[in-house]
């Protein structure tokens, strides 16, 4: 899997990530281990491109992604 990060401004970060996989695979992305979800600041938690807004140094973390599907995860 790839891992991109852009910055589209000072305050805005998006990761995004690329998995190939029949059938195709659902996403889960997560910060330092815990399960993020779509709200606030947070936007793209279950798909392959994952947008903070406002990016402040409680954003700093370790990011990562899971691609699922019925064969396995990644």
């Amino acid at each position: 899997m790839c891992r991109t990060v852009s910055q589209s401004n000072p305050h805005n970060a998006t990761f995004t990530v690329s998995a190939t996989a029949v059938p195709s695979a659902s996403y889960q992305w997560k910060k330092d281990g815990s399960t993020l979800s779509d709200g606030g600041k947070i936007s793209g938690a279950q798909t392959s491109s994952l947008t903070i807004t406002g990016v402040t140094s409680v954003d700093v973390g370790t990011y990562s992604c899971t691609a699922t599907n019925v064969c396995g995860s990644e």
